[in-house]
């Protein structure tokens, strides 16, 4: 009895871990675009958008330092990647899930949009929860530098469009400004030519 009830364990164990497998290929990273973007190694070199997580945008505080932190965890390891269903994925090294360890170390927030499943939600919660609570990667800047990526992308296209009005109002005012400098000259030049006139017949004569 002990016998049958192990060998239906190791069957079980067995078809867990062979379904963990499906769909899961393996490569290498060769570069870093930000904290949570990569480039794989394949003919197409298919950059990849680790799921579940979002990083600040390079150019915000702790960009680079989010980058940093990625490409330190996978350093020149092979990487097992996991498609999702919105086209982003999973990537582990070995037994450890990159897309966690960012949220654990603070290199990331969690973006409870994406969470695929319960389970799965309080575990980046609770890394989230971890890292602010210990106040460490982004979590250790001052208050007024910690925004959330989405935030930062949102106020990026406002400060864009604000700026693009203001640019066109600035063009439309140095036209503005133009015609009349040259209503001006025209007009100085109407009232100077009878002048020139004068002083051209005064010479002949």
């Amino acid at each position: 009895m002990r016998y049958g009830l192990s060998l239906a364990a190791f069957l079980l164990v067995s078809a867990i871990s062979a379904c963990q497998r499906q769909g899961i290929d393996e490569y290498r990273v060769v570069k870093f675009i930000d904290g949570d973007t990569i480039v794989l190694n394949d003919d197409e070199g298919t950059r990849i958008d680790l799921a579940l997580i979002d990083a600040p945008e390079i150019e915000q505080p702790f960009g680079r330092d989010a980058r940093q932190g990625l490409e330190s965890l996978i350093q020149d390891n092979r990487v097992q990647i996991q498609y999702m269903n919105n086209g982003k994925a999973l990537v582990y090294l070995d037994s450890i899930l990159i897309n966690e360890k960012l949220v654990q170390k603070g290199y990331a927030w969690f973006d409870i949009s994406a969470a695929p499943e319960p389970a799965m939600s309080i575990r980046l919660k609770d890394s989230q929860s971890e890292a602010t609570s210990r106040k460490i990667g982004l979590w250790a800047q001052n208050d007024t530098l910690i925004v959330s990526p989405w935030q930062w992308r949102a106020d990026g296209k406002e400060v864009v469009r604000n700026s693009n009005q203001i640019r066109f109002a600035q063009q439309r005012e140095a036209e503005r400004r133009r015609m009349e400098l040259q209503k001006i000259t025209d007009k100085r030049r109407e009232a100077n030519a009878p002048n020139r006139s004068k002083l051209i017949t005064t010479k002949d004569d």
